[in-house]
């Protein structure tokens, strides 16, 4: 850790991912005193999440790294929907009215980089290997007790404290808000591949596609011209997969035709559905994965945390700057953040169950209302904007 730790912030964020670091890009152009803490002492290379929808493209102008974004990441115009047998609807992004009529496909350790890379530009400063051990507060004063990775330990004074440490935050137990909800019975395997498609499923490098066969889905989702990220619920998945467990998946779920050449990273992990029963305790606030965590279907997990972010920016600015400091004015963040998170939430549960049933009938059923129902005049355009992270609680 380093001991340059200052005794006295603005606002301490503790959990350097995509949400806090963009909380701290947010503050700093409004010359707000941030410090950001992370318990790791390196950012890490795993990349969970792969897609920055329009919405939230939008909102990360106002921090000005979308530039950055578009130029590394991989433009995904549509997102496709099949059977085992049959094409069944397309979201196509580049029909929205709106700014940006795509999705980027960027790994999450890119998105963190570039946002750290421009927190150093506004002057604010990353902390590793500082992890939090202890909290508390008295007259709007929070005090944190951080320990670095050698044992020492100091001490920070923050007028706000944001906990954006994850799905196992820290902070939200020392505050003891409840994280209530389910843990899905099945992982989700994700595994980087290169692949060749014959036949009629072609994948291409500009669309991503959700495939429904009759043990659950596969989505592919493409990293890059020639690797697609593969992610599929599986009740018994394995830590890394091999070549032949991808391609057998694939087969059983995807149209024929999918072969895939080579498997450069897998993983799998536990898919959640939680929300925090409050997102403010005094002067501290749960942000991104602390306050709520959802299942990876549809993508949306960092793009609400990032967009959760900018509004708790704003509500801060206005604490710090403006002094709208009452309990009405801080609860604001939470009044406007948590009925979008619930609709997300909504939809992306509805995505992960819908995707799983077994049932022959239920299966057939749900193919043939995904096919009518996006047909009805008005539906497409609703659905893609939602998917795209745009009119929630709208």
């Amino acid at each position: 850790m380093n001991t340059n730790v200052p005794s006295s912030v603005d606002v301490a964020i503790v959990g350097a991912g995509p949400a806090g670091l963009t909380l701290a890009c947010a503050l700093r152009q409004s010359r707000i005193n941030v410090i950001v803490l992370d318990a790791a002492p390196e950012p890490s290379s795993y990349s969970r999440a792969t897609l920055i929808h329009s919405g939230t493209l939008e909102v990360l102008d106002d921090i000005g790294v979308t530039p950055e974004i578009l130029r590394e990441g991989l433009p995904i115009s549509a997102f496709n929907a099949w059977s085992r047998t049959s094409y069944l609807t397309k979201l196509e992004f580049s029909q929205m009215q709106a700014k940006y009529q795509m999705s980027i496909g960027l790994p999450q350790s890119n998105t963190e980089r570039i946002l750290a890379s421009r927190l150093h530009e506004l002057k604010g400063e990353t902390i590793r290997g500082a992890t939090v051990t202890g909290m508390s507060e008295c007259g709007g004063t929070v005090e944190l007790e951080v320990t670095g990775s050698a044992g020492t330990t100091t001490t920070v004074s923050a007028g706000y404290v944001v906990a954006a440490d994850g799905l196992h935050s820290a902070l939200r137990k020392m505050l003891q808000i409840p994280f209530k909800g389910i843990d899905y019975r099945a992982s989700m395997l994700a595994a980087d591949c290169r692949l060749s498609t014959s036949g009629k499923f072609r994948l291409s490098p500009d669309e991503a596609s959700i495939c429904f066969g009759a043990d659950g889905f596969v989505l592919f989702l493409p990293m890059s011209t020639t690797t697609w990220r593969v992610q599929a619920p599986l009740e018994d998945a394995p830590k890394h997969a091999t070549l032949e467990q991808v391609q057998k998946l694939i087969e059983e779920r995807a149209p024929p035709g999918v072969i895939v050449e080579d498997v450069t990273w897998s993983n799998r992990f536990q898919i959640h559905h939680r929300h925090a029963k409050h997102y403010r305790k005094g002067h501290v606030f749960l942000l991104g994965d602390a306050a709520h965590i959802l299942s990876p279907a549809g993508g949306q997990g960092m793009n609400t945390g990032i967009q959760d972010a900018i509004e708790l920016a704003a509500v801060l600015k206005a604490a710090i700057v403006d002094g709208e400091d009452t309990e009405s004015d801080l609860d604001q963040y939470e009044d406007i953040r948590r009925p979008v998170a619930k609709e997300v939430m909504a939809m992306t549960h509805r995505l992960t169950m819908v995707g799983q049933w077994k049932s022959a009938w239920a299966r057939c059923a749900r193919n043939w209302f995904i096919g009518l129902f996006m047909q009805i005049s008005g539906v497409q355009p609703k659905v893609t904007r939602r998917f795209a992270a745009f009119d929630y609680a709208q």
